[in-house]
């Protein structure tokens, strides 16, 4: 029993807040991204990533959230040139957190979507 509630410790102490304004546009110029452009998209590690996947990777929680709620919310589950979206990244990184928000703001269906190699985001979490 005590490892239950250590485990919902755990996913309590994972959430975190919405990013204030000047953390997430550090985070994002810090990345690279265009000045003001929250939905472009850039190369990194020989991948299309736009700022969206790129914090769920990265298990930004709050600039995910800052993301999606001043003008990036389609990026949810937007796919980048490897047919991934940030829930697949979330997953493949095991970035819970951010997988259960990215579930519960709409993109449940992108759990079972494939990338090019046919691997699901469930089934990449249960490889790592």
């Amino acid at each position: 029993m005590a490892s239950s509630s250590s485990s919902a410790s755990a996913l309590v102490a994972e959430e975190e807040d919405m990013a204030d304004d000047a953390t997430a546009w550090a985070w994002l110029a810090e990345a690279g991204f265009a000045e003001g452009d929250l939905r472009s998209e850039i190369t990194i590690e020989d991948k299309m990533k736009c700022p969206m996947a790129w914090a769920s990777q990265k298990g930004e929680l709050g600039v995910c959230k800052w993301l999606h709620g001043n003008g990036a919310a389609d990026d949810i589950s937007k796919l980048n040139n490897e047919d991934t979206t940030p829930m697949f990244i979330a997953c493949q990184e095991g970035h819970l957190s951010v997988c259960k928000w990215l579930f519960e703001v709409g993109a449940a269906a992108d759990i079972t979507k494939a990338d090019n190699d046919g691997d699901t985001p469930m089934y990449t979490a249960c490889a790592n």
